[in-house]
């Protein structure tokens, strides 16, 4: 929530124009208890999950944009490879906002991500 944040106000974003609101989508109906009904959402879609929230959210009458939509070739790098780059201490802050790259750093995220993923290969 925080590198979403940062990095719309960073673009120039005006902070009071926006909430970032966490919900359970794999649950849609329990949306509302989440976010007005008068909400607007915003999706990237990638592959068949993307269109799966866009046609959960649209049955439920909420206001969906699509900011795009592109095929898994065409997105780029994605999560699991940048979390690789992070076990394998690579450079990673030309693929994220440097917002996101920040509070990464800041956090120890990226410690954390490597130590991770080192256990899951050792099981």
């Amino acid at each position: 929530m925080e590198c979403i944040k940062n990095t719309l106000i960073e673009s120039g974003v005006p902070q009071n124009e926006f909430d970032i609101v966490p919900f359970p989508i794999n649950f849609p109906e329990k949306i509302f208890n989440y976010a007005p009904d008068y909400a607007k959402y915003y999706l990237t879609i990638y592959d068949e999950w993307g269109e799966e929230k866009l046609k959960s959210l649209s049955d439920l009458g909420l206001k969906v944009e699509v900011l795009w939509r592109v095929t898994l070739e065409e997105k780029g790098i994605s999560s699991s490879d940048l979390r690789k780059k992070i076990q394998k201490n690579e450079d990673f802050s030309e693929y994220v906002p440097k917002p996101v790259y920040q509070y990464i750093m800041e956090h120890h995220l990226n410690e954390r991500i490597k130590e991770f993923l080192d256990e899951e290969e050792k099981k």
